[in-house]
């Protein structure tokens, strides 16, 4: 016997569009942080934090020198399953010169705007 249950394609979804910050240097990625702010991966080696309305903006220091070239620079932002407990983060970039280059993966503990205990934990090259 084979069932099949019914799925209605037709359902709408309501969604509303808001412009909250304008004006970023190729914004590439974001997560969102506990509090409703933004974290945001600039593909020229900027992390900004914008907060939920767009009010406020800072610039995160402590990143790793990227390679902002080409296709290159920072890739993906993504917190950590247990950010609220640890504030760590992971962030994925290219690395290195237009000659010899690599895409890394970092962790990182994001504090008062600054990142600390960088660790390089992934890399490859071509």
């Amino acid at each position: 016997m084979l069932l099949l249950a019914a799925v209605s394609a037709n359902a709408t979804q309501a969604y509303r569009i808001e412009t909250v910050a304008q004006d970023l240097p190729q914004p590439w990625s974001l997560d969102f942080l506990p509090n409703g702010d933004f974290i945001i991966a600039m593909r020229v080696g900027e992390l900004r934090i914008i907060s939920a309305d767009g009010s406020q903006q800072s610039q995160i220091s402590g990143v790793p020198e990227t390679l902002a070239s080409g296709q290159g620079g920072f890739f993906d932002v993504l917190l950590d399953q247990n950010f609220p407990g640890n504030q760590k983060l992971y962030l994925s970039y290219a690395a290195g010169t237009k000659k010899s280059n690599a895409t890394a993966v970092v962790s990182a503990t994001l504090g008062a705007g600054i990142l600390t205990d960088v660790v390089k934990i992934f890399e490859v090259e071509p």
